[in-house]
């Protein structure tokens, strides 16, 4: 009899993350089918229906079952959640697992078939077995090519299914979304610009429209704290002056709009600081808010200020690891993203374009959509948009409150001043 594959630290690496990581146990829920192992089979099932991850439940719904011996009694318990090796990203090791576990049944469905050739000497049936075993197998760990038929099906199916619009993400800038396609599930944009340009008040932005228009967002800082982003976001949608409310000198009205802005506030989740912490470690945040908390599209503020686990060969491959990290994390959550990075100095150059990224090569080829901030010889602010896999460039205009120190929407380069448009239904004075 072959030994099944398995691996007893993987199993309770992935417990222990579960029964002990918040993010982790809200997005991801546990299969008995992934665990080999007795106990942690008996464990992976009982942590599928208790409310409370703490000790105290665990015990009390093993005991109520009657399977305190399968568990190794109380101290197994306490193994699993103070023992067990530990992870920060439990989210490969879930992959491990599901990989195993798609061996094992390939394993035993080659058995199965071994059986049906000597019993049957039946070649056809034998065959057939041999082939749903591998068929089932590559279907679990996900290698099995799509056909004509199911690609067009699904593009089919999606256009039929007008009940159930594309959830995309407003910029804040109707013109670029219609232009580009918008930021929609699976689409990853790259925003370069200088230092002082405006990125973070440009995410600030598409945060903003895309709350009002019922998105989950989740901004990733890596530079500022939450109540650097708080005031900018409450300077916007309040519309007060960005110097009295950082320095608390705002006048009664200005207090007024502040207060109503905060009670209209969403109980939503939407930052996460990332400064101090490596890629790795919020990757998995990442992974696990989107599967817990219906996140709609991740901004990441900024490339450059993210540190990695492990040092690579050089600040260029650094980079474009937490690039492909991230936009990784992000197409496979379902999500639309805005990876915001620095510029190379521009020099005498007109516009920038996306070879002036820094760290460029990577960062432009793992984006759908490539955008450059920069300002204009009259000083006003505008994005060129270099590159866009599934819609047009183009280049637009932003209007800037200098009250609010924040962005208020954008029009395509020509259209006239009186036709921009938020969500917010917002216009702004433009610098010329």
């Amino acid at each position: 009899m072959i030994d099944l594959p398995q691996s007893k630290d993987t199993e309770a690496a992935v417990l222990r993350a579960w029964l002990t990581q918040p993010a982790f146990g809200a997005g991801w829920r546990p299969d008995p089918a992934l665990f080999s192992i007795p106990p942690n089979r008996v464990l992976a099932d009982v942590c599928r229906v208790i409310e409370t991850r703490d000790e105290a439940a665990v015990l009390a719904e093993v005991t109520r079952r009657g399977s305190l011996d399968a568990v190794g009694g109380a101290q197994g318990i306490f193994r699993a959640f103070h023992l067990a090796p530990s992870c920060d990203d439990p989210w490969p090791h879930v992959r491990r697992l599901e990989q195993y576990a798609a061996l094992r049944s390939l394993l035993a469905g080659l058995d199965r078939a071994r059986a049906i050739g000597s019993e049957t000497t039946d070649l056809d049936a034998t065959v057939s077995a041999v082939q749903e075993a591998l068929r089932f197998a590559a279907g679990v760990v996900g290698a099995r090519p799509v056909t004509v038929a199911e690609m067009f099906t699904h593009v089919v199916e999606d256009l039929l299914r007008t009940d159930r619009p594309v959830a995309r993400a407003p910029s804040g800038i109707p013109a670029l979304d219609r232009d580009t396609g918008g930021l929609r599930p699976g689409v990853v944009a790259v925003v370069g610009a200088e230092t002082s340009w405006g990125k973070s008040s440009l995410g600030v932005m598409i945060a903003d429209e895309s709350l009002r228009a019922g998105r989950g967002v989740l901004v990733v800082s890596f530079e500022d704290d939450e109540r650097l982003y708080g005031r900018r976001l409450i300077a916007r949608r309040a519309r007060v002056n960005a110097f009295r409310l950082r320095e608390k000198q705002l006048m009664p009205d200005e207090m007024d709009r502040v207060s109503a802005a905060h009670r209209g506030a969403e109980s939503l989740p939407v930052f996460l600081d990332g400064r101090g912490r490596s890629a790795e470690r919020v990757v998995s945040d990442i992974r696990s808010l989107c599967a817990s908390d219906g996140i709609d599209i991740v901004l990441v503020d900024y490339l450059q200020a993210v540190t990695v686990s492990a040092t690579k060969q050089d600040r260029r491959n650094e980079v474009a690891h937490v690039a492909r990290l991230f936009t990784d994390v992000i197409k496979q959550s379902g999500a639309a993203g805005v990876l915001f990075s620095q510029l190379r100095r521009l020099f005498n150059a007109d516009r920038p374009t996306m070879h002036t990224l820094k760290e460029s090569g990577e960062l432009e080829n793992a984006a759908e959509i490539v955008m450059l901030g920069y300002r204009t010889a009259e000083g006003a602010y505008r994005i060129v948009v270099d590159k866009c896999k599934d819609g047009a460039c183009g280049e637009y205009d932003l209007a800037w409150d200098s009250n609010a120190c924040c962005f208020l929407g954008g029009r395509s380069v020509g259209q006239a001043v009186g036709e921009v448009v938020t969500a917010a239904g917002s216009e702004g004075s433009w610098y010329r």
